[in-house]
């Protein structure tokens, strides 16, 4: 007689990928979409949701007790109101508001996620819509809001503690996207001069911020592209962040022209996704696989820059900073 077979260990994590994450995802996109958490910063029924935005009651009830399981609302006699977390990054009205940078984020990646199996077997469309520059201006918007959660504070704080940052008078943040971290280095600085420097469309959106913050007397805007056109001159501090990956295949002209732009004595600081090809992905790889399989893949070798840094004539270049996706590199003029 044949024995029940037992099975080895793993199978469940594969089942719940699809029944949990899949199904969290989805229901935080829609209920971005459909603007719940906004519409709930005071606690109300389902009845009251559904004839509010024009839904479904029984669904609207069983939708919003998905996202009390998710931990991003919360019930209590039959009304339901957000948690803390949603309050914070995901009502419109908030500082930290990352609810469109959530929707733009999918946006951007939906054609592979709608149709893995077709860039597998064709691999990328060759009309390279991702490096058209309206949709930079698009990428630009989501990404202001994600600049302030850390990644700012914590730039603005590495480069302020160099060691002549007194000393600068200009710097340029090259391919600048919102802005805000230029601004907030310049900030950082008693009478330091910025120039933020990126493509016109997108430009259009940092003046906005510039404006917000009321730099104008210490922010110049500078619009081109940064691979066929000058990027200005006379700067003592350049800082790019995850750009140079555009340059790749010339990253060596791209280092020339910084270098170029910058005075004697000068400070260039890179920051920019890496990849080591002998290295085992992390699973952090999952999460840059869809724009990689778009070939809109801008990671550097983890050296790249270093190398062509020294190749160029930088006196010095060392890490600042390196960690698994991410190098910091500063180099000496």
């Amino acid at each position: 007689m044949e024995k029940f077979p037992y099975p080895p260990e793993g199978f469940r994590d594969l089942l719940d990928i699809i029944t949990e994450p899949m199904v969290k995802a989805k229901l935080l996109l829609t209920a971005v979409e459909l603007c719940i958490f906004t519409n709930l910063q005071e606690p109300k029924t389902a009845v009251e949701v559904a004839e509010m935005l024009g839904l479904h009651p029984i669904n609207t009830e069983h939708f919003l007790n998905g996202l009390c399981a998710c931990e991003w609302l919360t019930k209590e006699n039959g009304k339901y109101f957000n948690s803390n977390s949603a309050a914070n990054f995901l009502v419109a009205n908030s500082e930290f508001y990352i609810g469109d940078s959530i929707l733009s984020l999918y946006q951007w990646i939906a054609p592979v996620m709608e149709d893995m199996i077709g860039f597998i077997k064709t691999g990328p469309s060759d009309e390279k819509q991702v490096l058209q520059p309206d949709l930079w201006a698009q990428s630009a918007l989501s990404l202001a809001a994600l600049q302030k959660m850390g990644r700012l504070q914590m730039i603005r704080r590495i480069i302020s503690q160099l060691e002549d940052f007194q000393s600068f008078k200009k710097m340029l943040d090259l391919g600048c996207g919102p802005g805000l971290i230029g601004m907030a280095i310049v900030d950082a600085h008693p009478s330091m001069k910025g120039v933020l420097f990126d493509q016109e469309p997108v430009i259009k959106l940092t003046a906005q911020y510039v404006k917000k913050y009321s730099m104008e007397d210490r922010i110049s805007l500078m619009s081109g592209n940064m691979l066929t056109e000058g990027i200005g001159s006379g700067y003592d501090l350049i800082f790019a962040g995850n750009v140079l990956g555009i340059a790749k295949d010339d990253l060596d002209a791209m280092i020339k022209k910084i270098y170029d732009a910058m005075n004697p004595g000068g400070t260039f600081i890179s920051c920019n996704g890496v990849i080591d090809p002998d290295v085992r992905p992390s699973k952090q790889f999952v999460k840059i696989l869809p724009n990689i399989l778009m070939d809109f893949n801008f990671l550097l070798a983890r050296d790249a820059v270093t190398d062509a840094a020294k190749k160029i004539g930088f006196r010095t270049v060392t890490k600042l900073c390196d960690g698994s996706r991410q190098a910091f590199d500063i180099a000496k003029k």
